[in-house]
């Protein structure tokens, strides 16, 4: 990872684990001290944040007694302090944010300092540091991971003005950059991991002026951008993974930024797709991206609400969030959380050590990261020290500020997104009805069928709960009624420092939730689960917990709200005794509208954890967001175990299921087959048409339901009628007791319809009419146990 860059990719996969790299560098220009100081983390497993700060002073280098820090996280969770102290160089491997330290001493070299530092993680676990003495560049490496420091090596240049920019890139092989005194960019690069180091190119550009900034984009493309002096952002990238650079491209107007300093920052994501984050000339803070990977980049946006100065630090979370952080008003550090959508603000909070400013309007972070879900800045204080500023320590004030409601969209594309887990439906628990003897010989007589008694197969908690899960465990999902995500959460608590070095306790302990559906009312249960608190003390069982249920509306503004009272704070002493807290979601009923007649709504709920604990220290957990729908579809009633009102989850593919082979479904048993045929063997179904292809398979195209065109419903059953009377062998129809089935179900867009079916993609088949019928049924009860709506997608499963 380069100067600059805050990585959420796999770099590197370590048992499914994501890697980051960064760097810390700084360098004269021009008469002027430009410092960059980056700091990466990674958070239980996941490829968390890498963060970059710099500062420039016209008149004095903005340097505290010694030399700032670099600081990186590393990817089995900690926090890696490279610093020099006079003449000696000194490294402290930090156990996550306030946890025990591991002291080493790097070789000295005299010639070497650290205003041009920088250090990254390798392919193998051991970090690598650059430093340069009189133009030249010099390295130094811990031999493996966690391992003791080589002596210095030079790499070589004489003309490199810094400072240097280094990134993982293909084959796991790193890459320099820097600015040179030219206003031009150099790179050397490796062929591989470990291999030597190629001469010191030149890939030109024009009176570049900050430090270069790099993202490893899809393919493994480096994408490196530089201001100009004009205040220009420029952009120069590969064509392919560790292939040939292309042309530069300007990436901004000139103006946009001042120049020299507030040099960009790369936030690579777990798509690969790349984001950019500066301090523009007129101090807010812009943000743009490209809209997929390798794809085409957006228009630049401003992080709403904050104006301030100096190189913002920038944290990117687990959940995709990006925490920004910025010197303000007052010379005080503040803090924004945006998502997604950048110009919809989480807002800002003053996250100053209890409010004091930094020390002589200095503007300098030097540096911000994340381990193990808690990041950690540091900066200046008003006395001129360094100081520590993390969100699981004292001086993080309150609480991190809501995730921010995203734009509201349309009904339309929420319902073609249904599904979007890639999973299927499982079987829904059924159970014949229970029949009195006199029930039981007027359904033999009519030879009607009744649907079974109806009850969804609920999550319980044993289910759920995964106390192995890694960092942002995937929610699980069974059907529309049942969802449920468990995680692993920590709080860390300093029990005394030295310094920047912190020593403390680390309390682990497991998140379950358990989400419910509701076939009568427009509201949704949660079943929050603290447990599994691990090797806890008298005085871990005094860190309070509190749980929040949070829904952001997605279509109408009241779509999705947390039930008044939905939330619960106990000690840790109080969760172990009782470990469940029960809360909901509710929908607002919108009015009935031509475009919604089923008003329906739709909402991302989640549950907010907040740990306190001594010292003020304070960790916080969003898990993720799980999509609900509301809907008032009065035709959905069909018998006391569905109402006209109800909520789901959306996410799983919807699937009606026909188990033809069990005693229940044996009625409906050449229905199934008929289908079955259909979806997997449509060249032996009638009408006779080459090459036919009928939809509606787990795993392929669905089945989209059709309620409210009655008129095409007409169609596709009229049309499906014309062809069994022309088209089935003589004799099959009409016939005797017989009825025409027809597949895809009339009641669906992908009926038989003449209109709408033009290449005739479907089946039909002369059945019995009672085998007929009692597929009907089954069909309709599942449309309401299962809240299917007009153009919901579903799939159909035939299991013998």
């Amino acid at each position: 990872m380069s100067s600059g860059e805050v990585s959420e990719y796999n770099d590197t996969l370590f048992g499914g684990l994501v890697i980051s790299r960064t760097k810390n560098l700084s360098r004269p220009f021009s008469g002027r001290i430009l410092r960059m100081v980056v700091v990466t983390a990674l958070g239980a497993g996941t490829l968390a944040a890498a963060v970059a700060t710099a500062a420039a002073d016209e008149v004095r280098p903005m340097r505290p007694a010694g030399h700032p820090p670099l600081v990186i996280g590393t990817t089995d969770n900690r926090l890696e302090y490279v610093y020099r102290h006079t003449s000696r160089w000194l490294h402290a491997s930090v156990d996550g944010v306030g946890g025990a330290a591991t002291y080493r001493t790097i070789p000295s070299h005299e010639d070497v300092g650290m205003n041009n530092a920088s250090v990254v993680e390798t392919h193998d676990g051991s970090l690598q540091l650059f430093a340069s003495a009189d133009g030249a560049v010099w390295t130094t490496r811990q031999q493996g991971r966690n391992g003791e420091w080589s002596g210095w090596s030079l790499l070589g240049g004489n003309s490199y003005g810094l400072p240097i920019a280094v990134t993982r890139g293909k084959n796991e092989a790193l890459s320099l950059f820097s600015t040179g005194t030219d206003g031009t960019l150099w790179t050397s690069s490796q062929r591989g991991p470990s291999e030597p180091w190629s001469s010191w190119v030149s890939l030109g550009g024009t009176r570049l002026t900050s430090a270069p900034s790099v993202g490893r984009g899809a393919g493994d493309a480096l994408e490196v951008l530089v201001n100009a002096s004009d205040g220009a952002v420029w952009k120069i990238g590969q064509t392919t993974g560790g292939g040939d650079f292309g042309a530069w491209q300007r990436f901004s107007e000139p103006g946009f930024t001042d120049g020299y300093r507030n040099d960009p920052q790369v936030v690579t994501r777990s798509d690969r797709s790349l984001e950019v984050v500066l301090r523009r000339a007129d101090g807010t803070i812009a943000t743009r991206r490209q809209a997929r990977p390798a794809g085409p980049w957006q228009d630049w946006e401003t992080l709403a609400g904050h104006t301030g100065s100096g190189r913002p630090a920038v944290v990117l979370e687990p959940n995709g969030m990006l925490t920004v952080l910025s010197v303000g008003s007052g010379a005080k550090i503040s803090r924004g959380r945006f998502g997604v959508d950048p110009t919809a603000t989480a807002g800002w909070d003053d996250l100053g050590q209890h409010g004091a400013p930094l020390a002589g309007g200095n503007d300098e972070i030097y540096g911000a990261g994340l381990a193990n879900g808690t990041w950690a800045a540091v900066y200046l204080d008003n006395g001129g020290a360094l100081a520590e500023v993390d969100s699981g320590g004292g001086d993080a004030k309150d609480a991190t500020p809501p995730q921010q409601a995203p734009k509201l969209r349309d009904l339309a594309s929420l319902q073609a997104e249904h599904g979007r887990s890639g999973t299927y439906a499982e079987g829904q628990s059924t159970s014949a009805p229970q029949k009195s003897a006199a029930q039981k010989s007027a359904a033999q007589k009519s030879a009607a069928w009744t649907p079974p008694d109806f009850k969804y197969d609920h999550f319980t908690f044993e289910q759920c709960r995964d106390p192995e899960a890694g960092a942002e465990p995937p929610g699980k999902i069974k059907n529309h009624y049942s969802y449920c995500w468990s995680g692993n959460a920590s709080i860390s608590y300093k029990t005394n420092c030295w310094v920047l070095l912190c020593f403390g306790r680390r309390v682990v302990y497991l998140v379950t939730v358990i989400g419910e559906g509701n076939t009568h009312f427009r509201e949704s249960l949660y079943r929050v689960f603290l447990s599994d608190f691990e090797d806890v003390t008298p005085a871990d069982r005094l860190i309070r917990i509190k749980v929040e249920m949070r829904c952001d509306s997605l279509v109408q503004p009241d779509d999705c709200k947390p039930e008044s009272g939905s939330q619960a704070e106990r000690s840790i002493a109080d969760w172990e005794t009782n470990d469940e807290a029960r809360m909901k979601v509710v929908g607002a009923e919108p009015p009935v509208a031509e475009h919604n007649p089923d008003r329906l709504g739709y909402g991302n709920a989640w549950v907010h954890v907040t740990a306190t604990g001594p010292n003020n220290s304070r960790r916080e957990l969003d898990t993720p967001k799980n999509r609900v729908r509301f809907d008032s579809a009065d035709y959905l009633k069909y018998n006391a175990f569905t109402g006209g009102q109800g909520a789901i989850f959306p996410d799983v593919n919807a699937v009606i299921n026909f188990p033809v082979g069990t005693p229940e479904f044996a009625a409906m048993q050449a229905s199934g087959l008929h289908y079955e045929q259909a979806m997997e063997r449509p060249g032996e179904t009638y009408p006779r048409v080459a090459g036919k292809s009928i939809p509606g398979a787990v795993g392929g195209s669905p089945l989209h339901r059709l309620y409210y065109d009655t008129d095409r419903r007409k169609e596709n059953r009229a049309t499906a009628n014309a062809a069994c009377t022309t088209e089935l062998p003589p004799g099959e129809y009409p016939k005797p007791d017989h009825q025409c089935d027809e597949y895809p179900f009339a009641t669906t867009r992908e009926g038989a319809s003449a209109t709408y079916n033009p290449l005739r993609n479907f089946s039909v088949k002369s059945i019995l009419g009672d085998d007929n019928e009692a597929a009907g049924t089954w069909l309709s009860a599942w449309y309401s146990y299962d809240r299917i709506v007009d153009g919901d997608p579903f799939y159909v499963r035939v299991t013998l």
